[in-house]
């Protein structure tokens, strides 16, 4: 969900912090929306020329550049949900936008094995259907969420086990003597929801 190389410097002003999706930096909403009428072949023309883009440091232009390459190497259905995705940010309260922003930078620092671990989740979310992932947020706000950080990371690794076995597989396994001693009823039931997703 986030890119995996540094974003460059953030400039000054609005839109200065880029936000990424897929692995594929999010340019500020103003970058996209001033260039997104523009044929292809003219928009890093039209991006010289816009006066934002000229106040920007060389290393932030560079950064804009390479953005709007990646960005018009994308199908035409991820570039719609990429600028729908940026209109949504700017839509949002100004908090809810640094919130947004201060966990992608925590992200970024966190060390490269962990970004990929969650990446992995990322991409398996997306991967649900519209009402599969409806189901996983009301799960995580009705059970996952209570859960403290040690019993959090001890049904995490049970589902991982979980998921790729058939039902009934999953389903006996679920009532082994040692599940039942590892896990209280909250929890297994919580193993159960999860492994139908």
């Amino acid at each position: 969900m986030f890119d995996r190389r540094a974003p460059g410097p953030p400039a000054a002003g609005r839109g200065s912090a880029p936000l990424t999706t897929g692995r594929v930096p999010l340019p500020p909403p103003w970058f996209l929306e001033n260039l997104r009428d523009v044929p292809a072949e003219e928009q890093q023309r039209a991006l010289e020329n816009d006066p934002r883009f000229q106040e920007l440091s060389p290393e932030r232009q560079e950064f804009l550049r390479e953005s709007l390459r990646r960005f018009q190497e994308l199908p035409p259905e991820r570039r719609e949900e990429m600028l729908g995705r940026a209109r949504r940010f700017q839509q949002m309260p100004p908090e809810r936008q640094r919130e947004l922003l201060d966990r992608q930078r925590r992200f970024r620092g966190l060390p490269p094995g962990e970004r990929e671990q969650i990446e992995q989740r990322f991409d398996a979310f997306r991967r649900l259907t519209p009402e599969q992932r409806e189901r996983a947020r009301e799960i995580y706000s009705r059970r996952w969420q209570s859960l403290p950080p040690e019993r959090r990371r001890a049904v995490l690794n049970e589902f991982r086990r979980l998921r790729p076995l058939p039902p009934e597989e999953r389903a006996r396994r679920l009532a082994r003597p040692d599940i039942t001693e590892r896990f209280n009823p909250e929890e297994r039931e919580l193993l159960r929801e999860l492994s139908t997703l």
